[in-house]
């Protein structure tokens, strides 16, 4: 049941007015302010008690916003006369903004009750809108997305939960009042601005736009639909603003992905390419050559070249170059050890043994010295790639691109692995030309303390050992063999036992005053050093900690890499001499005539009966009793002569 709330100063009316409605509503008497703090659905009130309680009645309309609670005035019907037909506008301004209906007096039943119901019937509509929209309001505050409902010029009316959070305040209504564009790219705003003011409110869909949100330094990309609605009796429109910004950087990243990909398979094909050419090259020279053309047909970057430094004057020089970068070269000093022109990338990557990246030529600070000539001829970001073999450094592979930030980390990953298979291939390269040419470099050097066992003993015992050989076993250990005039063969094996740096040691045999001794050491003896780095060690004595060591190199080896690679591993290395010789290059038949005029006819002898007699055959068709009767000696002398022209044979090939 309604509740209406009587305000009316004429005693007789008011008594009346409440006989007439208290069987369909309930019917409440106002005499005083307090009275329209209670519930109610609609006032009937006459001007006396308007003008005596006009503040109070207003205050009391304006809460129940914006639901409507309807005032309805009595006055007496020769004041409507007065009014004439356009009462309404004829009133004054204080009744039109108060009331919602009039009635005069006398007041007749049945227009009471039609004024009543109309304007019950409103109130119950207003309710019910408000209801709707707060349900609307709430599903808006709930919604995973920004919804903003915005005039045609974009001041900002309302804003949900979801939106607070994007533009970053604590309470939505921080920003209510304030324009929208302001939160708008450049860029994006003209497009915003027009998509909202060509909101007609015939459509239901003014627009669609993308976007990027600004506030508080933060960059968000937005997705923006526009519909035109009604807001406070007011045409407005209503934005749903969607973050995609995850969405866009997940793009981004895919795309970014795919494109590193596709560009990493570019790569890897040339890569490929030159492994294969790798293969087929037959020098160091051909193999730096083959390089640098590789990579700059492929069109991924500009120029490319290979180059070391010198040992004298450790500036680096050109071996190999590809894209019209000799010019450049030839304007430019480049050096390794610091200083003006050392600290650029082709310099550290020497230096460092790392690879050295300038994504930005135009501003880095490292290439400062040579921005200037780089920039005239296009390039704008570079990497120098050292190419390394174990402790040796063959130089550096210097590429240049066209633009900036080109070496990502996974093609820095590509190319640094690129660098290590040119080094292996310049090592086998300069180890196969080690084998077959018959121009060599002997050098001489002293060593410090490279071996801690031999060095140790050596210091200790007064000991000097000469290096005899060494073999390799299956396991992936070696056998290598010294001999010394040292007395003390005990302290040599007791050292040797109680040393963590030997796995195995054995006293060979003492023969014409030296003892040869068989060891396995637990570290790369010096001799598989140099064998690394692509010489044969010839001679080398061990004495008081120091290794006198004579080694043979191809002709025209980098000495200083080789020097480098040295000292990066020893601490005390000296370079004594270094002599340009030739290898004696005999053949089969000079082999075969020093290998006869080293034996005695006994010698001979013994050698040819055991072979056609079968004794090296499996299994054997004479003992070695068979054969010594067959030519007439013991079995002790036929062994002795046996072994000593095998011992022969073995000495000739396996010294040369």
């Amino acid at each position: 049941m309604s509740r209406i709330l009587l305000f009316i100063e004429q005693a007789e009316n008011r008594r009346l007015l409440a006989e007439w409605l208290a069987t369909e509503y309930d019917v409440v008497e106002g005499r005083r302010p307090a009275d329209l703090d209670q519930e109610f659905d609609l006032c009937l009130m006459d001007r006396a008690a308007m003008e005596h309680y006009d503040d109070e009645l207003m205050q009391r309309k304006r809460k129940e916003r914006p639901v409507l609670l309807p005032y309805l005035l009595v006055i007496p019907e020769r004041q409507l006369e007065r009014y004439g037909s356009n009462v309404w506008e004829q009133m004054d301004g204080v009744v039109r903004d108060r009331v919602d209906e009039l009635i005069t007096t006398p007041i007749k039943k049945a227009e009471l009750e039609g004024r009543l119901t109309n304007l019950l019937g409103s109130r119950n509509l207003s309710v019910q809108l408000r209801d709707q929209r707060e349900q609307y309001r709430r599903l808006l505050e709930v919604a995973p997305e920004t919804i903003a409902t915005v005039s045609k010029a974009g001041e900002i009316a309302y804003l949900n939960s979801r939106g607070a959070e994007l533009f970053h305040v604590d309470t939505p209504d921080e920003v209510y009042g304030q324009s929208l564009f302001e939160y708008i790219h450049d860029e994006d705003r003209d497009s915003l601005e027009t998509m909202v003011a060509g909101v007609d409110t015939a459509q239901e869909q003014a627009g669609f736009m993308e976007g990027r949100f600004l506030t508080n330094g933060d960059v968000r990309y937005i997705e923006v639909g526009a519909a035109p609605i009604t807001y406070e009796q007011k045409p407005a429109v209503q934005l749903v603003i969607r973050d995609v910004t995850d969405r866009r950087r997940r793009e981004k990243e895919v795309e970014r992905q795919r494109d590193q990909l596709e560009k990493l398979d570019r790569l890897n094909a040339v890569i490929r390419d030159i492994d294969q050419a790798l293969v087929k090259a037959s020098s160091r020279e051909e193999i730096e050559r083959t390089v640098c053309d590789r990579l700059v047909v492929a069109d991924r970057y500009v120029s490319a070249w290979i180059g070391n430094d010198q040992a004298t004057s450790r500036e680096v020089t050109p071996r190999a170059s590809a894209g019209n970068v000799e010019e450049y070269l030839d304007s430019v000093k480049i050096t390794v050890g610091g200083g003006t022109t050392g600290e650029g990338p082709s310099g550290k990557a020497l230096a460092t043994r790392e690879s050295q990246v300038v994504q930005d030529i135009e501003a880095d600070p490292r290439f400062e010295p040579w921005r200037e000539a780089a920039l005239e001829r296009g390039y704008r970001s570079s990497i120098a790639v050292p190419l390394v073999y174990g402790e040796t450094t063959y130089g550096a592979l210097n590429i240049y691109a066209s633009e900036s930030y080109a070496f990502d980390a996974d093609e820095q990953a590509v190319l640094t692995e690129l660098g290590e298979t040119i080094g292996h291939a310049i090592n086998a390269a300069e180890s196969k030309r080690a084998l077959l040419t018959d121009q060599l470099n002997e050098l001489d050097f002293h060593i410090e303390d490279p071996d801690p066992f031999l060095g140790d003993v050596s210091k200790r015992l007064g000991c000097t050992f000469t290096f005899e050989g060494i073999v390799s076993e299956p396991g992936g250990s070696y056998l290598e063999y010294f001999s010394t005039p040292c007395e003390d063969v005990d302290g040599i094996l007791a050292m040797a036992t109680a040393s963590d740096h030997v796995d195995h040691v054995r006293l060979v045999g003492e023969h014409d005053d030296e003892a040869l001794f068989e060891f396995v050491f637990t570290h790369d003896l010096i001799v598989r050093i140099f064998g690394k780095l692509g010489g044969k060690v010839q001679r080398m004595v061990v004495e008081n900690g120091v290794h006198m060591v004579t080694v043979e190199f191809p002709y025209n080896t980098d000495i200083h890499t080789i020097v480098e690679s040295l000292d990066a591993t020893y601490e005390h290395v000296d370079l004594l001499a270094q002599r340009e010789t030739e290898r004696e290059m005999e053949s089969r038949q000079e082999l075969w005539a020093t290998f006869r005029e080293s034996l005695t006819e006994r010698q001979w002898s013994a050698l040819q009966t055991a072979f056609y007699a079968g004794f090296f055959d499996w299994p054997r068709a004479s003992t070695g009793e068979e054969v010594a009767e067959s030519l007439g000696i013991s079995p002790a002398t036929f062994h002795e002569h046996l072994r000593t022209a095998q011992r022969k044979l073995l000495s000739i090939l396996l010294t040369e």
